[in-house]
């Protein structure tokens, strides 16, 4: 049995509606992806800024720990009493050796903090210019989509309202609505 042309076109709006809201779920979850990069680049950022501070600063202390030490060695040499050196002695060998320590420490900051961190951060940069090529692309095919429908139909439009129409599919790709004035 043949269907008529309306019948075929009847339960049409029907699929339109369920297509416009799974694309509107699908771009949630793109933008929830987007803000999710966001917060851990934000996160990242602030993990290498206090790394960045803290590896500083455990070299400044580093650098008076070497300084106390070969102070304390220095002073051991100019007493003569036998207590009191070994007593300067073992304080400067001691604050060397806490030098090392803080060294150790600032080394192991760069390793397990700042390299993998510089590493995620530079992985996200890269899935964002990935988005935002895709995003250029999406952009392009809704002009093409645009050109293309006011040539099929034979419509002659305005650029303001070529622009407007296309914002308002852009609105429904994006989820974001420019707001315009018609000029």
């Amino acid at each position: 049995m043949m269907k008529s042309p309306f019948r075929k076109v009847r339960g049409l709006h029907k699929r339109h509606r369920r297509d416009l809201q799974r694309s509107f779920v699908q771009l949630d979850e793109l933008s929830l992806a987007s803000q999710d990069m966001q917060d851990m680049r934000d996160c990242y950022d602030s993990l290498l800024s206090a790394a960045a501070s803290t590896t500083n600063n455990a070299y400044e202390f580093s650098e008076s720990l070497q300084e106390m030490g070969d102070c304390l060695l220095e002073k051991t040499a100019l007493t003569d009493d036998e207590d009191s050196g070994r007593v300067l002695l073992m304080l400067g060998k001691a604050q060397l050796e806490i030098q090392k320590l803080v060294d150790n420490y600032r080394s192991h900051i760069s390793q397990t903090i700042t390299n993998p961190s510089e590493s995620l951060l530079n992985e996200l940069r890269i899935v964002e210019d990935m988005k935002k090529d895709c995003d250029d692309k999406r952009s392009e095919m809704i002009i093409y989509f645009f050109k293309f429908l006011t040539r099929l139909s034979g419509w002659i439009l305005h650029p303001n309202h070529m622009i407007l129409a296309a914002s308002g599919l852009a609105a429904v790709f994006t989820g974001v609505v420019p707001s315009m004035p018609l000029g």
